[in-house]
């Protein structure tokens, strides 16, 4: 019978006030909808996490091969950039040395087969070998790598002294016969560590031996396999690229698991009688607690289909596959299938044919949406290569095996990320292996007492993938936290109105059920029934919305993360939250009943007693007795109303503070994106020129002669330079290509025009044959250089060609790009930038070795424009640049804000940095010149590039400042002297090698430069060196800056933030426009006997809306007033710890932006419109006819 009751009373009150429900309904469906899905995301990615690289696993320290020498080297070390050298003891070369000395004797065949000059007291075999020691230097100047000789670079070694070398063509002979050598050693640590460098290969042994506990020292440790896209693979008939990446395996991959060759692959390269039937150190592919793998979908390797697959005699043998998810859904791939894969770009190659395996998920986050990861084993990585190297490698001197593991790809890299469990966080990990570093294998060259400790840098956890998702993570459970804890307080303060407006329009009813017996928590039950279809109703609609929001938040979270779930994926944690949700809604819905129903509302004692005026109110009504009656009226009216109001007040500022944070928060992360834009505007593009040299020493006559590679000049002049036209090229008067090339007098006087390169780039596309014929004819200009005798086998033209094609075919716009001799070009002869100056720049790359970090170092032009532009004050730092040089040479530098909070730089501090600034040629062979500039930060220019760690310093300064440390260099110290003295003209002559454009193309792509190496640059050979130009060649497209699409890169880094923060827009708004609602609702279902009241007496509905609606407006109004103060006080508080989570600049900041007060305005008046609207209709529905029906 209560039974009956209950629900007929409440499906009563869902007719009688279905509007105020209907709202309500809604309100509760976006309050699910935001928390449930915020909740189930986070939940989802927390778990992501934990199946990928594990919250308590992440990297603490970092390994990076770079370049050393080793003592007593003197000579070496006065010509090369060397920080650091090995021990004293050896201890690298030593295990270089025990790596290849128990392999076969056919190592030590082949030195004793060069022509050398033996010491008598000089064994092949012997540690002390000169080739042997020669050849380690060669490679600890490389950072450990072991790789190939050429000529040139054997003549400026150590080398050059114990070759026989009779003539040029014995020096060929040697130097193949070095890098058969060569050859041999790099298979030898391919097969044990798995890569083929000495550093990394020294590190990898290490925690080998920690089973036998012979690792010199260092604590336990894990290392991890990482991305490296191995080798160029695709797909039989598709163009995607695949790229090969080594999977960890468990026990229940078999034979994979234990290392086995396959039988197959075992006939092919074994050479012995009792071959080696697995690889070796095959447990370095073992999954463990930092080198995981997780399994998501896998195919059952136990079943009659698949079991081959894990069967080292059968043909099927580790030919397989995983990939993770998101690659894996994008692939469509069936499960079981297989799948033709090939080396290169040629289908007609040989293929192998794969199985897709399943799922995994691993450290390994990045998604490459170009690019998918094929997870496959070692023995299948190496079998892929070596089978299709087998069809081009004719080489005899290599056995097979030789040709399996020379082929097989690094599966570790010059960089190793490594777990010590006994450090806490990256700062004892990475401080633990710098300590064991500088113990055991390297010490500082000629270390200074500031010199930082070797391996010691820590700024690189700030960027790594795995602590970017940790950092996320937090970032959304705090941001979760605040919406849900709002979300409900607004949800049981608008229940707690919603219940006590029902209790009273049902007083009598209630009265009436009290006085027979029904009890108070009955009672409360009564009325939160009465919500039990609008409750239901909205969590259906919430599980629905919580999906959605849910996926939104994985599309923008995930896109560069290989993470994935579908639509419709909710686990255990979202049927927890899920149910937790409406447990704390319906108890939170009967407790508020309960209390109200408790209150003096419904005592019996209260019943038919009529309501005394408060001595409070007989005071206000003394005070305005003497009022105009309707402003008296008003006020009343007012007063009355006052309690609701409050309540608008207070639920409009939760709903306005959401609004406007979010608002103000995507505010500041759009000044970051947009921060490149803005600050080099009107700009929009340049080309960093790191790789121009400025100089080139060479010898001439016993003597140093400094030879400039380039100069300035403006657009202008070009009109009088001569264009080497398609006619030049085609034209067969005046003999061949290259004898009118050597008949020119002066090649800087030339130019090849654009329209001449896109001919032939489009001669190309439409005639590939005409492709090698331009690369042949390209490679002969430089055949009368010395340098260049030995470059047949490698065309320095051909990567160069390639990326121009690249940009012909992938950028219509592209109208190619006119190539000049010598010569850079820029807009210089204009006074300002309204008339087309382009702002002038010299700039080339640095190292910071204390936090291994490459910085651009900017030297603009002395101008007043550019001076403005980076914040120099001239003033404060030329009063005493004089003075600084003569008694501390250190140079007084800019630097953006990224490098100042990635390097933890301030004001006042100093930092030594290594630049290459010009070149030396000796014997052939061209190296840079190091210089180590000492700065001082004078000032931290804010408003940069976002993402670019930079130096800004003014050129004289910079030039003034590398006279001063070259003193010991007279031709060089020179050079930098007359730098100075041209800046210092009334004129000024500035070198600077890129210059900021106006449009999106740089002007370096527009005008590239050849530098000149040799001579004074008249005759073609002279732009020639070999390596160093193809370098400089290679570098055509590289360091370009449009800085539309910086912008748009961070958006890709701070989308996941911008995402979740429009959604918060989105919803605030939805909720606060649901509450203004509801609210409204109750003021007019509580003022509807007033409203009749003053309907029936003639007050006019305008008249009546004004005092309702002036309340509510007034309220709005301090609201959102209210708000504002909220929200400032929230991003200041926030500022300094949102700075201190992300490795990029992010400030938080409230700003009064055009935008900001238009939203401002046009929520303020549309609330008012909507509120107005409602209050309007509502008044008109009620007429003076029901006044007795109602009173």
């Amino acid at each position: 019978m209560k039974l009956k009751l209950f629900f007929k009373q409440s499906f009563k009150d869902l007719i009688v006030y279905w509007p105020l429900y209907v709202t309500f309904t809604l309100f509760l469906a976006f309050a699910i909808s935001l928390s449930l899905g915020l909740i189930s995301f986070i939940s989802m990615f927390g778990k992501d996490i934990e199946s990928s690289f594990g919250s308590k696993y992440n990297a603490n320290a970092r390994f990076v091969a770079q370049r050393y020498t080793i003592p007593k080297e003197q000579k070496e070390r006065a010509n090369e950039d060397f920080f650091q050298q090995e021990k004293s003891t050896l201890p690298i070369y030593n295990f270089f040395y025990d790596a290849i000395r128990f392999e076969n004797k056919e190592i030590w065949k082949k030195i004793k087969s060069l022509s050398i000059v033996h010491d008598s007291t000089t064994n092949a075999e012997d540690q002390d070998n000169p080739i042997l020691k020669s050849m380690y230097k060669y490679f600890a100047n490389n950072g450990g790598n072991i790789v190939h000789w050429n000529e040139g670079e054997v003549r400026v070694s150590f080398l050059s002294n114990i070759f026989d070398t009779p003539n040029h063509q014995q020096m060929i002979k040697n130097v193949e016969q070095l890098n058969e050598i060569i050859d041999y050693i790099s298979h030898i640590f391919k097969s044990k560590f798995k890569t083929t460098n000495i550093q990394s290969a020294f590190i990898i042994d290490q925690y080998l031996k920690q089973e036998t506990k012979t690792n010199n020292g260092i604590d336990k440790f894990y290392f991890q396999f990482i991305h490296q896209s191995k080798g160029n693979l695709r797909l039989e008939n598709m163009s995607q690229k695949i790229s090969l990446e080594s999977l960890v395996t468990n026990e229940k991959m078999g034979d994979i698991h234990q290392g086995y060759y396959g039988n197959k692959i075992l006939k092919k390269i074994s050479d012995l009688k009792n071959p080696e039937m697995r690889i070796p150190n095959y447990k370095l592919f073992w999954n463990n607690q930092f080198n995981r793998i997780n399994f998501q979908t896998s195919i059952d390797f136990e079943s009659d289909q698949f079991k081959n697959y894990l069967d080292r005699t059968k043909e099927e043998f580790g030919m397989f596959f995983y990939m993770q998810p998101k690659s894996a859904n994008e692939a469509n791939f069936k499960l079981g299938e297989k799948y033709k894969v090939f080396v290169g770009s040629d289908e007609k190659r040989k293929t192998h044919e794969l199985v897709y395996a399943g799922t995994i998920l691993n450290p390994d986050l990045w998604y490459l949406p170009n690019e998918w990861d094929f997870y496959t084993p070692a023995q299948t990585i190496n079998k892929i290569f070596y089978e299709a190297s087998a069809e081009q490698n004719t080489n005899t001197n290599q056995t097979e095996f030789q040709k399996y593991w020379n082929s097989a790809p690094n599966a570790i890299t010059n960089i190793i990320y490594l777990l010590f469990p006994n450090s806490k966080n990256t700062k004892e990990g990475q401080g633990h292996f710098s300590n064991w570093f500088e113990t055991y294998l390297m010490e500082h060259v000629n270390a200074d007492a500031n010199a930082p400790k070797l391996q010691s840098a820590t700024v690189w956890s700030d960027t790594d993938t795995n602590t970017s998702a940790l950092v996320m993570l937090k970032v959304f459970i705090g941001i979760t936290i605040v919406i849900v804890v709002i979300v409900l307080m607004l949800l049981f303060l608008v229940f707690f109105f919603i219940s006590h407006q029902i209790i009273l329009l049902q007083q009598k009813n209630l009265f009436c059920l009290k006085s027979i017996g029904i009890r108070n928590h009955e009672l409360s039950t009564l009325t939160t029934f009465a919500l039990i279809l609008p409750t239901l109703v909205s969590f259906t609609i919430g599980i629905f919305g919580s999906l959605a929001v849910q996926s939104i938040l994985m599309d923008i979270v995930y896109e560069f993360w290989n993470y994935y779930h579908s639509l419709w994926t909710f686990g255990f944690e979202f049927i927890i939250a899920f149910v937790g949700l409406m447990l704390v809604c319906f108890a939170g819905f009967f407790i508020i009943s309960l209390l109200i129903i408790n209150s003096d509302a419904l005592k019996i004692s209260g019943m038919s007693v009529a309501k005394g005026v408060s001595h409070f109110q007989m005071k206000m009504k003394f005070l305005i007795k003497g009022w105009n009656p309707k402003l008296r009226l008003g006020f009343a009216f007012a007063f009355q109303n006052v309690y609701k109001n409050i309540v608008s007040y207070v639920i409009l500022t939760f709903s306005f503070a959401v609004f406007l944070f979010s608002f103000q928060f995507n505010s500041s992360i759009k000044i970051f994106n947009n921060a490149p834009e803005i600050w080099n505007a009107p700009y929009k593009s340049i080309k960093l020129n790191h790789s121009l040299p400025l100089f080139n020493v060479e010898k001439e006559n016993e003597k140093d002669k400094l030879i400039d590679s380039y100069k300035t000049i403006d657009v202008n002049e070009i009109k009088h330079f001569k264009p080497l036209d398609k006619d030049f090229w085609t034209n067969p008067t005046g003999g061949t290509v290259l004898k009118k090339l050597n008949n020119i007098k002066d090649m800087k006087s030339t130019y090849i025009p654009k329209e001449t390169v896109l001919w032939f780039l489009d001669e190309v596309i439409e005639n590939p044959k005409y492709y090698d014929q331009i690369l042949n004819q390209a490679n002969s200009f430089f055949a009368g250089s010395n340098v260049a005798k030995n470059t047949q086998n490698k065309n320095p033209f051909k990567s160069f060609i390639d990326q121009l094609l690249t940009l012909r075919l992938q950028i219509p716009s592209f109208k190619g790009i006119n190539i000049m001799f010598g010569n850079v070009v820029g807009s210089i002869n204009q006074k300002t930038i309204s008339e087309g100056k382009q702002r002038g720049i010299f700039t080339t790359r640095g190292f910071d070795r204390k936090d291994s970090l490459y910085v651009d170092l900017i030297a603009f032009e002395d101008d007043e424009e550019s001076k403005k532009h980076f914040e120099y004050d001239v003033q404060q730092t030329d009063s005493n640049a004089n003075t600084s040089f003569e008694s501390s040479p250190v140079l007084k530098v800019g630097i953006s804000n990224f490098y100042a909070k990635r390097a933890n730089l301030k004001v006042g501090d100093q930092k030594d940095i290594g630049v290459n600034i010009g070149f030396k040629t000796d014997k052939g062979v061209i190296k840079p010149i190091a210089h180590n500039i000492k700065l001082k930060v004078h000032k931290i220019v804010k408003n940069t590039l976002s993402k670019e760690s930079s130096i800004y310093v003014p050129q004289k300064s910079l030039f003034a400042y590398l006279e001063k440390i070259n003193w010991d260099e007279q031709i060089i110290s020179q050079k930098f002297g007359q730098i100075v003295k041209d800046i210092g003209k009334p004129e000024p002559v500035y070198i600077s090698n890129s210059y900021f454009s106006q449009e999106n193309l740089p002007m370096q792509l527009k005008y590239f430069t050849l530098p000149i190496f040799h001579s004074n640059g008249e005759k073609i050979q002279d732009y020639y060196s070999k390596n160093t130009f193809e370098r400089y060649l290679n570098s055509i497209i590289k360091n370009v800056l449009i800085f539309s699409v910086v912008t748009q890169k961070m958006e890709e880094v701070t989308q996941g933030f911008a995402g979740i923060l429009k959604i918060a827009i989105f919803m605030s708004s939805a909720i606060a426009i649901i509450v203004s609602v509801l609210v409204t609702i109750l003021i007019l279902l509580e003022n509807r006997r007033t409203i009749l009241l003053f309907k029936t007496i003639g007050y006019r509905k305008s008249e009546i809306n004004k005092y309702l609606i002036s309340g509510y407006f007034v309220s709005m109004a301090f609201a959102v007033l209210t708000a504002i103060g909220i929200v400032w006080f929230l991003l200041e508080v926030m500022k300094d710890d949102i700075a201190s989570l992300f490795w990029f600049n992010l400030e938080l900041s409230f700003t009064w932006t055009p935008m900001f007060i238009a939203i401002l305005i046009t929520s303020v008046t549309a609330f008012f419109v909507l509120i107005n609207a409602a209050i309007s209709t509502y008044t008109k529905r009620q007429q003076p006819k029901h006044t007795f029906e109602d009173l």
